[in-house]
């Protein structure tokens, strides 16, 4: 989860509308739809004839959050909040709830597994490129749509990731430079500091003092949700937060960003785990 000096990041967000955050009546709850590691404190709740585990986090948070990935529920509340009003909260949104859960099985059974093998094709900007195991190579290299590994033919799964990983993390920072360059423009600020980030729970983020990281592994998509991130993050060195002014400031640099966010939400929970 951020830290108070960061903001949440686009893979982390879900909205009831495009302009704002959807705020519910009940504790005023911020539903918010992430990708997470599997936690321990894990609790369960009677829903008519489904029993259901979810894992309660106490924060200094005002409202009662749920976050929803393949592996569960997780609630966050403030520390003041009861079990008895926590568990109303579940049931209240328990419709809401069963049909992400559901949602979220489906998009990953729809998502194909990364395999690091000769000949196996990984996404690369949109499209795919076949890992080529060739030992005389120099360089990880690109040849038309395949990509070229200076490695043996009996290298190990590990080793053909760990070259694809470094492939790509250096094509990231030559291409991340050049968007984040056009995005400040758009938007009238400097392009000031900014990092890569290996990050498995967020795919971008902005401190308060408007440093910029942005996950490597967008590599793996097209270039609009590159392009979204990048805005994003841009943004909110204008607006340190997800109110209706931070979007707006999001659309007035990139007007395309629905498309896109949508996009990375579906395959986020594939492209964190395998690479």
């Amino acid at each position: 989860m951020p830290t108070p000096a960061r903001q949440r990041s686009p893979d982390s967000r879900a909205r009831g509308s495009a302009q704002h955050p959807r705020q519910l009546s009940l504790f005023d709850h911020e539903i918010v739809v992430t990708a997470r590691a599997p936690a321990l404190n894990t609790r369960w709740i009677q829903l008519a004839d489904l029993t259901l585990d979810y894992v309660l986090k106490r924060g200094k948070r005002r409202t009662i959050g749920f976050a929803i990935d393949d592996s569960g529920l997780t609630v966050t509340a403030p520390r003041w909040v009861t079990l008895s009003q926590i568990e109303e909260a579940i049931r209240e949104k328990s419709r809401w709830i069963m049909a992400k859960l559901a949602e979220w099985r489906e998009r990953r059974s729809r998502v194909p597994a990364l395999v690091w093998a000769d000949g196996a094709m990984i996404p690369m900007l949109g499209g795919h490129v076949r890992i080529t195991l060739e030992p005389s190579a120099r360089v990880a290299s690109l040849d038309q749509d395949r990509l070229l590994l200076p490695l043996a033919h009996d290298a190990s799964a590990d080793q053909i990731r760990d070259r694809v990983q470094g492939f790509l993390q250096a094509r990231a920072k030559t291409l991340f430079a050049e968007r984040l360059a056009v995005y400040c423009e758009r938007a009238a600020l400097p392009v000031g500091r900014w990092r890569l980030s290996s990050a498995r729970t967020r795919w971008g983020s902005c401190t308060s003092d408007g440093t910029i990281r942005l996950n490597w592994r967008l590599m793996h998509f097209p270039m609009s949700v590159i392009d979204y991130v990048v805005a994003h993050e841009v943004a909110h060195r204008r607006e340190l937060n997800h109110g209706p002014r931070f979007w707006q400031a999001v659309e007035s640099i990139f007007p395309e960003f629905r498309a896109a966010e949508d996009l990375l939400k579906f395959h986020a929970p594939s492209m964190m785990e395998q690479t």
